[in-house]
């Protein structure tokens, strides 16, 4: 993918010039320069001068609409290669039961940073909204994510059902013997988080 100049005697079809390719997502993108009115194959010529720089700004478009598209893929959709109900419809944040230093399994959100060590919020030690709010937040400052779309995946959370059918997709199909008590942190953490909240907006009524 980029730019590649046929120099005259290259091109089967005897066609001069600049071939400017590029591919993402199902896009597959390609632009010709010919250089063939050109007295010189060379930047000394006005003409191929020209037409070369026609091939790199094009290519530089190309580029910019790709890395549009993938930002949009990461905070959009799931990973593809995300195990069925780990992913959470964006790139970064998935779900999981995980031990808590070897001991019984936690529901949590795992934030996926490059170069460094996953890190989890367990319904363990947070209410469900918090651990969400904490994830996103991380995930938003890993990821270098725009205002609006962290506000946006903030304000969708999953349903703690979301758990339950992870639950069984990990104990029916991949071997694993997660007790059905792990469910309970989700839907009580939940609860627990949105009584937090109402706390703090009406402190008087609230106990």
């Amino acid at each position: 993918m980029g730019i590649r100049y046929y120099a005259p005697g290259e091109h089967p079809t005897g066609w001069v010039g600049f071939r400017v390719t590029r591919g993402f997502g199902e896009n597959y993108l390609q632009a010709y320069f010919h250089t063939m009115l050109a007295k010189s194959q060379s930047d000394s010529d006005p003409y191929f001068r020209y037409q070369r720089l026609q091939a790199e700004h094009k290519e530089a478009q190309w580029i910019i609409e790709s890395l549009e598209y993938q930002y949009k893929q990461f905070v959009t959709t799931s990973n593809r290669t995300s195990k069925p109900w780990r992913g959470l419809g964006i790139h970064g944040i998935t779900a999981m039961f995980a031990r808590y230093y070897g001991g019984t399994y936690q529901p949590c959100f795992s934030v996926n940073r490059p170069g460094k060590p996953q890190k989890r919020f367990m319904f363990k030690f947070l209410p469900f909204s918090e651990a969400w709010a904490q994830a996103v937040e991380l995930w938003a400052k890993e990821n270098n994510i725009m205002p609006e779309d962290r506000i946006r995946v903030l304000n969708n959370p999953p349903e703690p059902e979301h758990f339950k059918h992870l639950r069984r997709q990990m104990n029916d199909h991949e071997g694993f013997n997660i007790p059905v008590e792990a469910l309970g942190r989700c839907s009580r953490n939940r609860e627990l988080g949105s009584h937090k909240q109402n706390c703090s907006s009406a402190p008087r009524i609230c106990t």
